[in-house]
């Protein structure tokens, strides 16, 4: 299949429901058919983000997170796709960031009169945020820097948490809380000091308050986690580079682009993303949010190996008239965990 460049990935794409038409109309007479929807008719029929009930209770002792309980209900609409899979990654965003001993995790998807739900990008990082804010109010509570307190409870390999995660579907990957530390102190530094927002009284004037997040990004379900990238050195100096997430508009590709334009040392112009096929692209999970992280990182990796051949090759070369040697290429694959 040839990969056009087409845009809204999230919901016009997440699931098939009256498309199919189209489908059995062509198959019927032999001649093509396309369908349009009225305004109304694009409401009901086209899947949206699912609403989310979510509570969360936190258990504390001695300044510690030792007890985390999420529950979660998910409203599908009449004929929602992917509940299971969606409450899954739901859980393995939401439970883990933090080193908790005790966890609890229980999620319920029910279907209504509503209009069909999806599954689009970031539906699943509603419990994320509601985690986020019961951490905020733990802190407050405590009167601790709210970014100091989420930075003592990040998890890292081997602590606790791991397993639920498994249990949860989660691909192996890596659990590295150092960068997530970091990325907190820079947060804290650009936005100022973490503090408690106060807000206004009534008619009073506006005021903008600072706050402090944190995400995670699962790897996404065992055994479809991951996604490749290839690098190719053109005659020219150029490069053409291959990743796997089909493109939902070309902003992906873009990103890509650049980052291995700053590794390779290149402007991003010499870096050129290539239309490939299903035949020719590099591998992808097919889960698509993690597998965008993945590829990063496997472009990320490719860039690297690219240069390292590239140094490698003229340094043998230098200093001699020997034939040059065929342009490197270089490829990489990861499992992709992305925190």
């Amino acid at each position: 299949m040839v990969r056009p460049l087409v845009a809204g990935g999230s919901f016009g794409r997440g699931a098939a429901g009256v498309e199919d038409l189209c489908a059995l109309v062509t198959l019927r007479t032999g001649r093509p058919a396309r369908l349009a929807l009225s305004a109304e008719e694009e409401l009901t029929t086209t899947p949206g983000r699912p609403a989310q009930w979510v509570s969360v209770r936190l258990g504390v002792t001695e300044g510690r997170l030792v007890a985390l309980d999420v529950r979660l209900l998910a409203d599908l609409g009449a004929d929602g796709e992917g509940a299971a899979e969606l409450l899954r990654s739901c859980g393995r965003h939401a439970l883990g960031l933090y080193r908790v001993p005790n966890v609890r995790f229980e999620a319920t998807a029910v279907r209504t009169n509503r209009p069909p739900a999806s599954a689009p990008r970031g539906a699943d990082a509603g419990p994320s945020f509601a985690v986020e804010c019961a951490v905020d109010e733990a802190a407050s509570l405590l009167e601790e820097d709210a970014g100091a307190f989420r930075r003592r409870h990040l998890r890292a390999h081997g602590e606790p948490g791991g397993e639920v995660l498994a249990a949860l579907g989660e691909a192996a990957g890596r659990d590295d809380a150092r960068p997530i530390a970091e990325l907190l102190r820079v947060g804290a530094r650009n936005g100022g000091r973490p503090r408690r927002l106060r807000l206004s009284s009534p008619g009073g004037p506006l005021r903008r308050g600072g706050g402090l997040g944190v995400a995670r990004r699962a790897a996404g379900p065992e055994g479809r986690a991951g996604g490749a990238a290839s690098l190719r050195l053109l005659d020219d100096g150029s490069f053409t580079l291959a990743a796997g997430p089909s493109t939902a508009g070309g902003t992906d590709e873009a990103a890509y682009a650049e980052a291995a334009a700053a590794i390779l040392g290149v402007p991003p112009r010499r870096v050129v993303c290539a239309a490939t096929d299903t035949d020719s692209a590099p591998f992808e999970s097919g889960d698509a949010a993690p597998a965008y992280f993945a590829a990063g990182r496997a472009v990320e990796e490719a860039a690297r190996l690219a240069r390292e051949r590239i140094a490698t090759r003229g340094r043998a070369s230098s200093g001699c008239r020997s034939p040059r040697p065929s342009s490197p290429t270089a490829s990489c694959a990861t499992p992709g965990d992305a925190r």
